[in-house]
C-alpha cells in the first residue's frame, strides 16, 4: 500500500467517526509528530512491551 492509499483510508476513517472538523482542517503529519517539548516522536523508539501489537 502506498502513501496515497493509506492517506486516504486514514481520511475515511476520520470521517466514519463523525467528527465536525472546520471546513479548511487540514492534517499535519509532521506538526502531529512533535511533542510540546519540541521533540519529534516520529524518530522515536518504541517502548518494550509485550504487546505484539505495539512491536515493529
Amino acid at each position: 500500500m502506498d502513501k496515497s492509499e493509506r492517506r486516504s483510508q486514514a481520511l475515511e476513517k476520520l470521517k466514519s467517526f463523525g467528527l465536525k472538523l472546520p471546513a479548511d482542517w487540514k492534517f499535519d503529519r509532521d506538526e502531529a509528530n512533535v511533542r510540546s517539548d519540541g521533540t519529534d516522536i516520529s524518530v522515536a523508539p518504541l517502548p518494550e512491551t509485550s504487546s505484539p501489537r505495539l512491536r515493529s
